[in-house]
């Protein structure tokens, strides 16, 4: 489809019409309102927000617990055995100069082996994690596996 070329009324240039015998830029000039970017407003409601209804435990329901039975049992024997051992080795192992507030488990978590518990102030404990290479070396970090 091939519109022929016709002088513009306003700027006298060869163009397509717009409209009423003007360019486009010609038309913008002399009509800018019709150019305005307008801010939508929808005529729609926004449906209304739908609220999630707690029904309340029957007498035989119990909630979930967060931890099994077995977790929590593991975990206090973890606490008594933390506790023992900050107050047995009150000073960093690491550092020998702060006190120690933390347990650093040279070979992961998992079982409780005193020889992989060491206890460490919270400066040295990130210095562990931070630099494994080093900490490897001097025997602070042990890998979990077997070579």
């Amino acid at each position: 489809m091939n519109k022929k070329l016709k002088q513009c009324t306003e700027c006298k240039k060869d163009v397509i019409y717009y409209k009423n015998k003007l360019c486009l830029s010609c038309f913008k000039k002399l009509n800018p309102e019709k150019f305005l970017i307008k801010k939508s407003v929808s005529k729609h409601k926004s449906p209304p927000k739908t609220t999630i209804k707690k029904t309340p435990l029957k007498k035989s329901q119990k909630a979930i617990s967060k931890f099994s039975q077995k977790q929590i049992g593991r975990q206090k024997q973890y606490q008594k055995l933390r506790l023992e051992l900050l107050e047995k080795f009150p000073i960093c192992t690491i550092c020998n100069k702060n006190p120690a507030t933390e347990i650093h488990h040279a070979r992961g978590r998992g079982l409780f082996l005193l020889e992989h518990l060491i206890p460490t102030c919270r400066p040295c404990h990130l210095w562990c994690h931070q630099n494994v290479e080093e900490a490897t070396k001097l025997g602070y970090i042990i890998s979990r596996i077997k070579n």
